[in-house]
């Protein structure tokens, strides 16, 4: 299925419009699209939502944004996951995670939590990516022998290793085996 960049941004419209009519004691503090689409039609949506630390409804809100999802046309490929749901306190440390500048950060509902700047350093980067390829690895390999194996899943992780790898040889490290 051919999907074009207009369709991953009206779909983040319609997922938000959609949020904003949920009960008013499910409604986010703060919703974040993290990733790219550089690959449409491979690429999901990823969501990050922040919710007040006490914040104790995340099947409640699960369980309305998947009857949102049920109702939207590519399904399948913009949603391989739920979205990940965080208390505040913990996404302001977020820059430090994903390695983006708090001004690369796009927020597409809520306020802007993030009021200091991060300094990021090379070697958080190369241990966290080291981490992500691990986990990309082993999600891979349980896929396939639990014969779980989805094709737009698995192009997606793939993506995310290779970005995951670049970003490690962008820093100058020697990644050559042999």
């Amino acid at each position: 299925v051919m999907i074009n960049l207009e369709e991953y941004q009206s779909a983040v419209r319609f997922i938000v419009s959609q949020i904003k009519k949920f009960p008013q004691h499910l409604i986010p503090i703060i919703i974040i699209r993290a990733g790219n689409l550089k690959s449409p039609g491979i690429s999901d949506l990823d969501f990050l939502i922040g919710f007040k630390d006490n914040f104790l409804y995340g099947n409640e809100f699960l369980e309305e944004f998947n009857a949102v999802i049920r109702k939207m046309k590519y399904k399948e490929i913009f949603f391989l996951h739920l979205p990940n749901i965080y208390p505040i306190s913990l996404l302001l440390d977020l820059p430090k995670y994903t390695f983006n500048e708090v001004e690369n950060i796009e927020i597409v509902f809520g306020e802007n939590i993030f009021q200091h700047k991060i300094d990021i350093n090379d070697e958080q980067i190369i241990i966290r990516s080291m981490e992500f390829i691990h986990s990309r690895i082993i999600d891979l390999l349980i896929n396939i022998l639990t014969n779980k194996l989805n094709i737009n899943k698995i192009l997606v992780e793939g993506h995310a290793f290779i970005h995951s790898f670049n970003a490690i040889k962008k820093l100058g490290v020697n990644l050559d085996i042999g």
